[in-house]
């Protein structure tokens, strides 16, 4: 590993979700916004969808971790029949000490109705909900029917690919749409925020970190990934252990196109050079400059 030949005390570009490494940039302060704004409306689902890679499931663990209005019930893997759904949610709503719980609709309203009135409103955060099939999705809108007077029990956030938009425009999940209240795409990062994204990483993986970025490896990483966080941060992994080979602290441009070719996307997008003009290189480099109190040598 590199950690200790860059002063690392963790690794920066590591793939598995890691809240401390959140980094809030412009698309996921809105979606953060509206889900927030969303769940305290009265609002009974709510849609997120963003690419492969963008940050979806960060995004739903540094708002289950930073809000305090709701019970967050997380379902990662909604592949299932309906009775293991249920199953799965119940387990997340503990109110007994029974070994076992029966995994009926009943059961769910006895358990929601129990945590509206005596703990929290129920929040249930579904994400890959693309994998999900029409009679399920319709089976959860059944489930915002149930109230306590006019507050609903429950209320449903999908977390999707774009795929998940293609599914619900299926002609039996009409009263599914008309009950999103809000919607937001994650967008990709731009230029700027791609390296603001790079240097935040790299400060909070070590306290006084040796190592430098060559403007074009900016210029190149972003190009390559298209802006999709998890590229990003893949190819930046690669780099810098690819620079720890060559015993060196700066990341140049030909440690990012190497990188890039042992990814399996490496062979997805076109040059990076097509991505580059003259204005992006100049954002690029200012933002470079802003930044630098963020890298040292």
């Amino acid at each position: 590993m590199y950690l200790a030949h860059f002063g690392f005390h963790k690794a920066p570009f590591a793939i598995n979700s890691d809240p401390e490494f959140y980094f809030p940039f412009a698309s996921h302060e809105e979606a953060r916004k509206m889900l927030c704004y969303s769940l305290t409306n009265q609002d009974l689902i709510t849609l997120i969808t963003g690419d492969v890679g963008a940050g979806k499931t960060s995004l739903i663990e540094h708002h289950c971790l930073n809000q305090n209005t709701h019970h967050c019930c997380v379902i990662r893997n909604p592949n299932c029949s309906w009775e293991q759904l249920i199953e799965m949610i119940l387990m997340q709503l503990p109110i007994t000490t029974k070994p076992t719980i029966t995994p009926s609709p009943l059961t769910l309203e006895k358990h929601l109705r129990h945590y509206h009135q005596h703990k929290q409103p129920v929040a249930l955060i579904i994400d890959e909900a693309q994998a999900m099939s029409p009679e399920i999705l319709e089976s959860l809108r059944l489930l915002t029917n149930l109230k306590e007077g006019t507050a609903p029990l429950i209320k449903i956030v999908l977390f999707g690919q774009p795929e998940l938009n293609t599914l619900l425009r299926d002609s039996r999940l009409s009263q599914v749409r008309q009950r999103i209240g809000h919607s937001h795409h994650i967008a990709p990062l731009s230029p700027e925020e791609t390296i603001k994204y790079i240097n935040h990483r790299i400060k909070h993986a070590g306290d006084e970190p040796i190592i430098s970025w060559d403007p074009k490896a900016y210029q190149s990483i972003h190009a390559i990934s298209q802006g999709i966080p998890r590229i990003i941060s893949m190819t930046a992994d690669k780099a810098l252990l690819l620079a720890k080979f060559d015993q060196t602290h700066a990341i140049t441009e030909k440690h990012i196109q190497k990188a890039a070719s042992y990814c399996e996307f490496s062979g997805s997008k076109t040059g990076y050079q097509a991505f580059i003009t003259p204005f992006t290189s100049a954002l690029l480099i200012g933002t470079l400059l802003i930044g630098s109190r963020y890298v040292h040598f």
